[in-house]
């Protein structure tokens, strides 16, 4: 934890004990925070609040409580309070309260209360809060403690610190601090050792802190290659640098720099020596906080993946919502997901980002390559794709695309093939363990994730292919049963006119139309006259019979479907150049309503 620097770095107990409760009440997000040291007559008082009322925090300030009404052990729920605490709870309606003892040698000389109202506190705060009272622990040790307490040596409360803090992913900067205050040095310097690359400055303090690390490197380089765990030389205008390698094997270093050369008989290197041990252990606990984190993160990022494939069911989203997410996991531009042809062993390119060209035959390579000499691994790594000779058959195609590293993982769901996952990063890119465990599970939940979006797409493909095959069925049945019904009305009845009403009825019915009218020649010739008419909705009858009982004059320079033989498609245009009997149709065309003239003869037969 950050504040646990306080304990070396102010001048008095009580603003140490500010400075704790402040930190822990943001980073256990607590409304109150009460840090209360033993008293001459054993009662323990608050030395420092935090509270967001300012009038609880002057209420409770200066609080006393009894010493025995402390709990032994770290006590939560909110029965059996001391008054001060039960006012206070009051007062901002704490749901959530913890109290921790602080103790030293058995005996205790103070406490720690934490109060919030919006819920109980979880397993993360209340480690936050248990690490706040050792910070106090700490701080009675150093101002407050028996007689001789003080006088311990800073590196040595520093290195208490070190390991009370419980933010691991900030023991860089810890390091830099504590090392500076409890050492008077002009600067300190945290760097931590990267696999194969150069030192990495973590974090800096001091001074002159900003300056140095223009020389320090070179100085760090010389103690490096002379494998001795502290080193000593002159640097700076003027100034001694002191080098100390955190760990065996080393995880990173801490340079001090000093305004004269440290005595090499004196106490001071090994006791930083010492604080050197417990720097490497708060460097590796950063470290592995850091790496499960970061894990963590991913593999979020990777149930998320799955979540959203597998509740749209979509192959086409599925595939997109994989590329953007390992794009932004692996920070890489270029990516594609290749799925096996249907009918066939070749691959095809399902979706891509920052590529272009013929990337599909980099693809199948990269295919060849992973069921084959990389099966055991799962995946196939190539670095520098323009040197690597397992990419020779397919150099042009790499030169095309302007591929610079590539990273193939097939896509399997059982023992059958689905296609690869290519990721093609920049040259260099390896990828660590964690990416790698984590890109093989993802691809291994993709996988199944396609295989469903494409069975669900073929069931719906077929199902549509059913429906459409059902209802053109259904529309032959329909022309056929309307065949029947019109040929048995001319077989049965004698009666012309019953004839005609069957086929009007039959055709209304049969085609799912609103309203049919039949009309044939006039005797004189001059003329569509109507003979039968049928209305689908009863309340709608009435009014429809009278638009369609209008004749439809036949004239020589008027267009005529009758003559023509041609169906017509009405619109209001048509409508009106076919003539009055038609024209009451315009308004019901004009706000979308279909109709059509079908000739059921040509004048001339």
């Amino acid at each position: 934890m950050r504040a646990a620097r306080e304990t070396t770095g102010v001048s008095n107990l009580d603003a140490t004990l500010t400075a704790i409760v402040e930190r822990a009440a943001r980073l256990a997000e607590a409304d109150v925070v009460i840090a209360r040291i033993a008293d001459e007559s054993g009662g323990l008082v608050a030395h420092a609040v935090h509270a967001r009322s300012e009038s609880v925090r002057a209420e409770l300030e200066g609080s006393r409580i009894d010493v025995d009404s402390v709990p032994i052990t770290e006590q939560t729920g909110l029965e059996q309070l001391p008054r001060p605490l039960q006012l206070a709870a009051g007062r901002v309606a704490a749901v959530g309260l913890l109290r921790l003892p602080v103790s030293d040698n058995g005996s205790i000389v103070g406490s720690v209360e934490l109060m919030r109202s919006r819920s109980e506190f979880d397993d993360l705060q209340l480690t936050l809060a248990r690490a706040a009272a050792d910070e106090v622990a700490l701080a009675w040790r150093a101002f407050a403690g028996a007689p001789g307490r003080a006088s311990r040596d800073p590196l040595e409360l520093a290195g208490d610190a070190l390991a009370a803090g419980s933010a691991e992913t900030h023991a860089a900067d810890q390091i830099a601090q504590l090392a500076t205050e409890a050492t008077d040095a002009q600067a300190s310097l945290v760097w931590r050792y990267e696999e194969g690359g150069e030192p990495v400055l973590a974090a800096l303090s001091g001074p002159e802190a900003a300056a140095a690390p223009a020389y320090a490197l070179d100085v760090l380089r010389r103690a490096q290659d002379s494998h001795e765990p502290v080193t000593a030389e002159p640097a700076g205008e003027p100034g001694w640098l002191v080098t100390l390698q955190l760990g065996e094997p080393p995880v990173g270093a801490l340079q001090l720099l000093f305004g004269q050369e440290p005595d090499p008989a004196g106490p001071l290197l090994p006791r930083l020596a010492t604080f050197a041990v417990r720097s490497a252990h708060a460097l590796r606990a950063g470290e592995r906080r850091r790496s499960l984190a970061a894990e963590l993160d991913r593999s979020r990022a990777l149930l998320t993946i799955v979540g959203q494939a597998i509740a749209e069911l979509s192959l086409a989203h599925t595939l997109d919502t994989a590329a953007e997410r390992v794009r932004d996991l692996l920070t890489v531009e270029g990516l594609a997901v290749y799925l096996v042809e249907e009918h066939g062993d070749r691959l095809e390119t399902a979706t891509e980002r920052g590529v272009t060209g013929p990337h599909v035959r980099i693809g199948e390579r990269l295919l060849d390559l992973a069921l084959g000499p990389a099966r055991g691994r799962g995946l196939v790594l190539v670095e520098d794709a323009a040197a690597d000779t397992r990419l020779a058959p397919v150099r042009d195609a790499v030169e095309e695309v302007g591929i610079e590293a590539a990273i193939g993982v097939p896509l399997r769901a059982g023992e059958q093939l689905i296609g690869l996952l290519a990721v093609y990063p920049e040259r260099g890119r390896t990828i660590t363990e964690n990416e790698e465990s984590l890109l093989r599970a993802l691809v291994a939940q993709l996988a199944v994730a396609v295989q469903n979006a494409q069975l669900h797409e073929k069931v719906e493909r077929e199902s549509g292919e059913a429906k459409r095959a059902r209802d053109e069925e259904a529309q032959v049945s329909r022309r056929l049963r309307a065949l029947y019904e019109i040929s048995r009305s001319f077989t049965e009845s004698l009666s012309l006119d019953d004839a005609f009403d069957v086929v009007v009825r039959t055709i209304v019915e049969e085609l799912e139309v609103d309203a049919a009218v039949l009309r044939i020649p006039h005797e004189r010739g001059d003329a569509l006259v109507p003979v039968a008419a049928h209305v689908r909705e009863e309340r709608l009858a009435e009014p429809l019979r009278r638009i369609m009982s209008l004749p439809q004059p036949l004239s020589p320079v008027r267009p005529s479907a009758y003559r023509s033989g041609d169906v017509v498609v009405l619109d209001p245009e048509a409508a009106r150049a076919l003539g009055p009997a038609h024209e009451p149709l315009i308004p019901f065309l004009d706000q979308g309503s279909t109709a059509a003239v079908i000739p059921l003869a040509a004048h001339e037969r």
